[in-house]
């Protein structure tokens, strides 16, 4: 048997969802969740998008791992948006 076929076969079976999902160590960074960092940087009013992202994990502690593509992006982005209007009043 041909070993780079039965890699080619295994590789294509692990192809990664390009589905959104929450990152399973909760770290949005802009190399490991580009997109919710992107989302977070964008509405969040300058905080720190690992503060924002810490807040959510911990309020939407089993939600935050259901949620997968749009409706986890409009959950985040409401939620960014929220801390950023929140927390930007003196």
């Amino acid at each position: 048997m041909d070993p780079s076929a039965i890699i080619a076969a295994t590789a294509a079976n692990l192809g990664v969802s390009d589905v959104l999902r929450w990152p399973a160590d909760d770290q949005v960074t802009e190399f490991g969740a580009v997109e919710l960092h992107a989302i977070g940087v964008t509405y969040g009013g300058g905080h720190a998008v690992q503060r924002l992202a810490d807040q959510y994990a911990r309020v939407r502690a089993d939600k935050r791992r259901q949620l997968r593509g749009d409706a986890l992006r409009e959950d985040w982005t409401t939620w960014v948006r929220g801390c950023a209007e929140k927390w930007s009043k003196p």
